[in-house]
C-alpha cells in the first residue's frame, strides 16, 4: 500500500524484513514524482520513497516535511527500519540521488548500498585537481550557499572521507557507471578507495539514461534480491561486465 508521509517522502509496504530506500534525482518534486517508483513495483520489499526540495541540495538540506538535515534522515531510516523489524536496509540513487544515498546510507550504517552515474563530491577544487569542470554549473555554488546558510561541515562536499571512515559499517557499496561518461567514471573512481565499495562498468547508457535500462533489465533488483554476501563474493570479467546486447537479452526475459 502507498502511503504519503510527506510532501517528500513516501512508503509502499512489503516484507519488512527488508527495507529499500529510493533517492530521487534532481527535480523529482518540482515534477511531484519519486525516481524509481514505476520500475520498483515487482519488489517484494517494504520501499521508502525520498525526494529532496525544488533546489539541488543533494540531500544535505533534508526531506520535504519530515527532516531538517541529512543527519536528521539517517536518524529517521534507523528509526523506520527498527520500527518495521528490518534485518537489511538497502539506499539506492542515482545523479544526484546517488549522492544522497551514499551521504545517507554511510552515515545511517545501512547494509548495502546501490547507485548509478553517482556524484560523489561537490567541492570545484577537486574537479581541477583531476582536470575536469564541474558537471552541473552553479550547483556548488548552491550547495556551498546552504551549507554556510546552515553551519553544516563544508568537507561534506567530498563523500570519500565519509565513505572510507565507515568501510566497516556499511557491507557493500555499488557505483554502477557508463564508460561513455569521463565524470561518471571520475566520480566512481574517486571513491574506490575502501574494499566495501564494487564499481561495474558498462559499454552502453549516458549518464541520464543509464540508471532506465539498468531498472529495465532488472539489475538493480536483482542485486537488492540478492543476499548481500553472495554480491560480495562475485567476480565479474573485464572492465566491461554487461554488454548491451546482454542487456537486452535480460530484460526480453523477464517480458
Amino acid at each position: 500500500m502507498f502511503e504519503m508521509i510527506s510532501d517528500g517522502a513516501a512508503v509502499d509496504y512489503g516484507d519488512n524484513e527488508h527495507l529499500v530506500v529510493f533517492f530521487s534525482a534532481a527535480k523529482a518534486m518540482q515534477r511531484n514524482v519519486f525516481s524509481y517508483h514505476d520500475y520498483s513495483q515487482t519488489l517484494p520489499h517494504t520501499k521508502l520513497f525520498l525526494r529532496e526540495h525544488d533546489e539541488m541540495y543533494f540531500y544535505l538540506s533534508g526531506i520535504p516535511g519530515l527532516t531538517q538535515n541529512y543527519i536528521e534522515t539517517a536518524e529517521f531510516i534507523r528509526y523506520f527500519a527498527k520500527k518495521i523489524g528490518a534485518k537489511r536496509v538497502s539506499c539506492v540513487g542515482g545523479s544526484s540521488g546517488g549522492f544522497g544515498a551514499a551521504l545517507i546510507g554511510h552515515t545511517a550504517g545501512v547494509t548495502d548500498i546501490h547507485v548509478t552515474s553517482t556524484v560523489t563530491f561537490l567541492d570545484r577544487d577537486i574537479s581541477a585537481k583531476y582536470g575536469y569542470g564541474e558537471r552541473w554549473e552553479g550547483a556548488a555554488d548552491n550547495v556551498n550557499a546552504m551549507i554556510q546558510r546552515e553551519g553544516l561541515d563544508k568537507s561534506l562536499m567530498d563523500l570519500r572521507p565519509l565513505i572510507k571512515a565507515n568501510e566497516r559499517g556499511v557491507k557493500l557499496m555499488r557505483i554502477h557507471s557508463t564508460l561513455n561518461d569521463k565524470h561518471d567514471l571520475l566520480h566512481s573512481e574517486h571513491v574506490e578507495v575502501a574494499p566495501h565499495v564494487r564499481p561495474r562498468h558498462y559499454a552502453f547508457g549516458k549518464h541520464d539514461t543509464l540508471v532506465v535500462l539498468l531498472m529495465r533489465a532488472g539489475i538493480i533488483s536483482e542485486e537488492l534480491t540478492t543476499p548481500v554476501d553472495e554480491l560480495l563474493s562475485r567476480q565479474y570479467d573485464d572492465d566491461v561486465d554487461l554488454s548491451y546486447k546482454r542487456m537486452k537479452e535480460l530484460r526480453k526475459n523477464r517480458a
